[in-house]
Formats: C-alpha cells, sequence, structure tokens
C-alpha cells in the first residue's frame, strides 16, 4: 500500500474514531514519519498516547507530535521517566506546572540542558531558583535562572562570581542597591563597568569617576550625566584625562574659573579652547597671553582671534616674534599702511598673502607685486588687482606661464588686449591674446 492509500485509510479512521486502528498505522508504518505525525495529532486517547509514546518502534518526532494531545501530568512524568530522547523529555516537562516538587527534581538533576531549561520556566520556588542562578553548570540555565531572580544577594554572588559576561550582566541590569552600584562604578569588573556608571545616581560619585577613571567610555558617561556646575568645574580643572577635562571645560561659564585654568592648564588645546570662551573686550588678560613669550602659539592665536583692541592687533601683526599669531592679527585688521609695512617687512610669504587678501587699495598691490619673489603672494595680488591697465602692464612684464594664464584670464579690455598683441614680443602671450580675442 503507498503512502497515499494509507493516508486514505487513516482519514478513514479518524472520521471513525477509531484509535486503536489509528495506533496500529502507527505502530506498523515505519517508512513515513510524515503519515505518522498526521495521525499522531489526530489521537485524543491518553491510553493510545501512551503507547506510542513508550513504543520503541516510532521515532522521537511522532513521539513529539503525540505529546500534543497529552494533558495528565502522570503521563507526562512517566514519559520523561522512561524516554532517555531530550527533545521528548524537553516538550512532556514544558507541559507540566503543576507539580513543583517534580519540577525541581528535573530543574536540578537532569542531564541535559534543554530539559532543565524547559523545568525552570514553570518553576516558583525561589530558594530553588536563586541556587541554580549560582550553581547550574551550564551558562543558559543560569542565564533563565537570573532572568526569574529577584533575590539581592544572589544577583551580586552572579555580578561577582558568574563566569560568563552576559550572566553578569543581565545581573547586574536588575540591581538598584546604589552601594553595590557605586561600588561596581569605582572598582568593579571593567567589563560592568559602563553600565554601572549608567545607573549612578549621585553627582558626586560621578564627578569622581570622570575625574579618575581611565576608562575612556566610563568617564564620559559619567560627565554626561552631570548637572551641578560646581562639579563640572572640578572636572574641568582636575580631571586626570585631557579629554574629559577637554569636554567638561565646553560647559564651563563661570570666568574665575576659566582663567584658573588658562593659568594652570598644561595642555594648549584646553587652553586654546578657555581662550575662545572669554569675551573680546577683557584685553588686559588678552594682551598678557599673547605677550608671554612661554606661552604656546597656538593658545596666543586664539587669543588675536577675539581680542577687540584694534591698535593693539596692528601692534602685533608687525612686531610679535610668532608668524602664526603675526597672521591671525592680519586677518583681522583693514589699516592699509599696516598692511603695507606687513607687505615691506614680513618674511614669512603666508602672512603677505593674508595681507594681500585683506587690502582694498589695489594701487599698493600694484606697487608691489613687481618686487615679490614668491609665487602664491603674486598670485594673490594679480587675482586682487581689478585694474585693467595694470594687468596689462604685469603682463608685460611677467615671465611665469602661471601667472600669465591668470592675468590673461582677467584682462577683458579688448583695445588694451590689441595694444598688448602689438607691443609684446612673448609668442606665449600672443597666442593667448589671439585667443581671447576670438
Amino acid at each position: 500500500m503507498n503512502i497515499i492509500s494509507r493516508r486514505q485509510v487513516a482519514e478513514n479512521f479518524i472520521s471513525e474514531g477509531d484509535s486503536k486502528a489509528l495506533l496500529n498505522i502507527v505502530l506498523s508504518v515505519s517508512d513515513s514519519d510524515e503519515l505518522n505525525v498526521y495521525v499522531a495529532q489526530r489521537i485524543t486517547d491518553e491510553e493510545i498516547l501512551k503507547q506510542i509514546l513508550l513504543s520503541d518502534c516510532c521515532s522521537p518526532v511522532v513521539k513529539v507530535a503525540a505529546l500534543e494531545n497529552v494533558v495528565s501530568e502522570s503521563l507526562l512524568k512517566e514519559v520523561v521517566y522512561k524516554n532517555c530522547i531530550p527533545i521528548i523529555q524537553e516538550k512532556a516537562v514544558e507541559k507540566i506546572v503543576n507539580d513543583q516538587a517534580f519540577l525541581e527534581f528535573i530543574a536540578l538533576k537532569n542531564d541535559d540542558p534543554s530539559v532543565r531549561i524547559a523545568a525552570l520556566k514553570h518553576l516558583e520556588n525561589k530558594d530553588m531558583i536563586n541556587y541554580i542562578s549560582k550553581n547550574d553548570y551550564d551558562e543558559k540555565v543560569r542565564y533563565l535562572a537570573i532572568d526569574k531572580c529577584d533575590d539581592l544577594a544572589t544577583l551580586i554572588d552572579v555580578v561577582c562570581f558568574d563566569g560568563s559576561i552576559y550572566n553578569k550582566k543581565l545581573a547586574f541590569k536588575k540591581l538598584d542597591n546604589q552601594n553595590f552600584i557605586i561600588e561596581m562604578a569605582l572598582f568593579g569588573d571593567p567589563l560592568l563597568k559602563e553600565e554601572a556608571v549608567k545607573k549612578v545616581k549621585s553627582e558626586t560619585i560621578l564627578s569622581r569617576i570622570a575625574i579618575h577613571s581611565p576608562n575612556y567610555n566610563v568617564r564620559h558617561f559619567a560627565l554626561e550625566n552631570i548637572k551641578r556646575k560646581d562639579l563640572i568645574e572640578q572636572i574641568a580643572q582636575n580631571s586626570l584625562y585631557e579629554d574629559v577635562r577637554y569636554e567638561a571645560l565646553k560647559r564651563v561659564k563661570d570666568l574665575k574659573c576659566i582663567y584658573e585654568i588658562i593659568k594652570n592648564e598644561k595642555s594648549y588645546k584646553i587652553k586654546a579652547l578657555a581662550v575662545s570662551l572669554l569675551d573680546g573686550s577683557q584685553i588686559k588678560f588678552l594682551s598678557t597671553i599673547i605677550l608671554d613669550d612661554e606661552e604656546d602659539y597656538r593658545v596666543k592665536a586664539e587669543a588675536v582671534k577675539i581680542i577687540n583692541d584694534r591698535e593693539f592687533l596692528e601692534k602685533i601683526a608687525i612686531q610679535n616674534k610668532d608668524s602664526y599669531v603675526r597672521r591671525m592679527a592680519i586677518e583681522r585688521i583693514n589699516s592699509s599702511e599696516i598692511l603695507e609695512l606687513v607687505l615691506q617687512q614680513d618674511k614669512d610669504p603666508k602672512n603677505r598673502e593674508a595681507a594681500v587678501k585683506c587690502i582694498e587699495d589695489e594701487r599698493i598691490l600694484y606697487n608691489y607685486i613687481f618686487q615679490e619673489e614668491d609665487f602664491f603672494v603674486k598670485k594673490a595680488m594679480i587675482e586682487s588687482i581689478q585694474n585693467q591697465g595694470m594687468i596689462k602692464t604685469f603682463i608685460l612684464k611677467e615671465k611665469n606661464r602661471i601667472l600669465l594664464d591668470i592675468a590673461l584670464k582677467r584682462l577683458t579690455n579688448e583695445l588694451l588686449i590689441k595694444e598688448l598683441l602689438v607691443e609684446t614680443n612673448d609668442w606665449y602671450v600672443k597666442a593667448l591674446c589671439k585667443a581671447n580675442l576670438n
């Protein structure tokens, strides 16, 4: 009889409610688990189901199907005791809810972790749950027990001694004892410190962590959760780590604190940030920073960027020893006289280029363009000159092809282009002039 014919016979027995006949199909048909599963799922007589579950000739998948209609806990327990296949034991245990003594026995004694987990799901004995949380050899079994546990001492033991970081984190997540949380945040497992600091409520403790913790994430988490201005100022001044001092300083508003940081801080990055937080009208203090020969040039440059004293800036643009500081001052002045002095005197071409970009009188630029030796300064000059006659004269005297290209693109007066075509002997300039005319 083929599988289709057997299926039809089974359908007839199902419609007639003949459980014994269905049992015969399950026990006699050994080559079709699909049919046997179908039949087993439709048997409701527990005596018949028992024969299937305790039979040696039925496959595990058929027995699992037979378990679906078993209600009697005594039969389920018998299946667990007499069946050594873990999946069958697991499915049977999952259906047992009322017999807590049996569940305790299975949760403690069964050799298979999946079966112990099935027992643990319905286990209510808190002492037993606490015991399993700490003592079961399988990590997943302990995890489920920890998830059901609400005993403070047990959870603390798990955090301190469990070998699984996942179990530790789960137990710690369930804790709300601030004393233990603070201890973990300060001295605990490095892998849990980030979790601990998020749960600390005391801002004083958080400030200690921000000041002393060697863990980058931990000290920044601590800082983020502090609102008190005095503690933020303490961190900005006293943290052992530059990164957190820098972030704390961004939140400081007190000028006295900022002055102290500028005075005592060793990091130029933090000092520069502190200077940027000052008001540009605080000329005396800013000028002291700028004129300090021992001060880092980047800190002095930051002071130059915000100071509002025009005469002082002009003096710095000409006299300061540090080239970068002079440049910051040059970029903030508009005195043609001072900017011309920069073109005459400053040996740093970057400073002369900065001056060119600030000069509005193109006659000054024209006067110095033929004296200038640096390519980039001359380029800035010719790009700033609008006067067509000046551009034409520059083209007649200049030899650098790149600068000639720039100048010729800026020469748009057709009459001057035609004059240039006649006056120049440079074939390159002639070619570009002709191209421009066309």
